[in-house]
């Protein structure tokens, strides 16, 4: 289903999705059917649209309401402090226990935990993908002679799912590991490297990898980039065993 008001973009959606069985569009979700089911819910750039932030919880509540158990809701929002703001609040609204009565949500990414986001308020949580530019925006930007054709995107997101991932034994259970998201490009200098990471403890850590960490670790820490998850277990084994000497 495809909840979109302008007759503009939903003709571009049957466009884009021609051919694609199944697909209902209606103009508001108040015009769907609300016993309705699905196992992937996308609101990408649309709630720091809405009026206010009552609005936006009613429509985050709603968007939840319709998410099948097992199914996966993902939130996109331009990577600004107030998008950000915007998916953090989602993120909270959607962890409250008030909201959920059917089973506990889980986040799938970006944070590799559930509680409370450690991001202060004068900073702001968003990642960075490079994207092709189209015909239309390369002839927009003549006049400021941006010539390439691409761009990198930033954005903020939240991708949780309504208790456990249906059909993926694959996915893999954060919480019960020591992975944690990289939230900034790492620091690259001579012998060592800066990471910025988010725990799966529920904070925000700086690590200092050298070489003398262990040449694997430090060979991960060169390659790693910003977005990446990376698995600090060996990490915190070594900090132990050289803060034992």
């Amino acid at each position: 289903m495809i909840v979109e008001p302008s007759d503009f973009m939903t003709k571009m959606s049957e466009t884009m999705l021609y051919g694609f069985p199944n697909v209902t569009r209606v103009p508001y979700i108040s015009s769907s059917d609300s016993k309705s089911k699905y196992d992937l819910v996308i609101a990408s750039y649309v709630l720091s649209e809405l009026e206010d932030d009552s609005i936006r919880r009613i429509t985050v509540r709603s968007l939840w309401d319709h998410l099948q158990i097992g199914g996966v809701m993902i939130v996109v929002e331009p990577g600004t402090p107030i998008g950000f703001k915007v998916v953090k609040n989602a993120r909270t609204l959607l962890l409250d226990s008030s909201v959920y009565s059917e089973v506990k949500p889980k986040i799938l990414a970006p944070c590799t935990h559930s509680m409370q986001c450690p991001q202060p308020g004068w900073s702001w949580c968003h990642f960075s993908q490079r994207v092709q530019r189209i015909k239309l925006q390369l002839h927009a930007k003549k006049s400021s002679k941006a010539t390439q054709d691409w761009e990198n995107e930033k954005y903020s997101y939240l991708a949780i799912s309504k208790g456990d991932v249906a059909q993926d034994p694959n996915h893999q259970n954060f919480e019960n590991s020591n992975m944690s998201r990289l939230i900034r490009q790492p620091i690259k200098k001579s012998g060592h490297v800066y990471i910025d990471a988010c725990t799966n403890q529920g904070m925000l850590a700086r690590n200092i990898i050298g070489r003398s960490w262990g040449k694997d670790l430090y060979k991960d820490a060169r390659k790693s980039s910003w977005g990446d998850l990376f698995d600090l277990t060996t990490f915190t084994e070594v900090e132990a065993t050289k803060k034992l000497r």
